[in-house]
């Protein structure tokens, strides 16, 4: 699998696999008529490239076997337009990849210090929820979207979602041991067992975790 910066022949490829996901899994969510031809009005080829070539617009696509199976945009303000995954590919996590590439290029290349997003529809929020997104403020509930924004850590290294920073590790002293303490121990060791050897049942409780994937993955 492949992603990166799409090229000016590719944006009707890219537009054919975001019209794709829209007509398939997400028109039928849409509130109103308006709404869909906003839509519509944005996702063209020409306008795309109009954005592109003034270095307002960065897009980026997902290939697989040669294949587009993925299409995402952000504009040169951080504010990401379009995330879309063709079902056939779903619960892969390519969602959470692409969105990831989207804001280290925030971070690193165009220096901001967030990323923000209207979600339509509101079902998909929880994505973001999840990759560290939250609600921003002053947004008035009677909106078709949700508007969320990721805020970079400040005076301190970036940390992006589903990175945990590793703990220091700790070292502690070498001490040598002598053979006639070694010999004790394992002694004392295997007495022990041999003393609680039955009627001790342990019982281990497995929880299972399981994460319900949504479409944007």
């Amino acid at each position: 699998m492949e992603i990166r910066l799409l090229n000016g022949h590719e944006l009707q490829w890219a537009v054919d696999t975001a019209n794709e996901v829209f007509e398939t899994c997400v028109r039928y969510q849409v509130r109103s008529q308006e709404e869909i031809d906003q839509y519509h009005r944005y996702v063209r080829a020409d306008y795309l490239w109009q954005e592109m070539s003034a270095g307002r617009l960065f897009l980026w696509g997902v290939f697989e076997n040669g294949q587009m199976c993925a299409v995402s945009a952000m504009q040169n303000v951080g504010h990401i337009t379009m995330l879309y995954v063709k079902q056939g590919f779903w619960r892969r996590r390519i969602g959470m990849q692409l969105l990831n590439q989207m804001m280290q290029w925030a971070a690193f290349s165009l220096r901001l210090d967030r990323v923000t997003v209207n979600v339509t529809p509101a079902a998909s929020a929880p994505f973001f929820y999840r990759m560290g997104f939250v609600m921003m403020q002053g947004m008035g509930a009677d909106r078709p979207y949700v508007s969320l924004e990721y805020r970079f850590a400040l005076q301190q290294e970036q940390v992006y979602p589903q990175q945990r920073a590793k703990k220091p590790g700790v070292t502690y002293p070498v001490k040598k041991v002598k053979g006639q303490t070694i010999l004790v121990t394992a002694l004392a060791t295997l007495l022990l067992c041999f003393g609680i050897v039955g009627g001790v049942t342990v019982h281990h409780m497995v929880t299972d975790g399981i994460v319900a994937e949504e479409g944007w993955d």
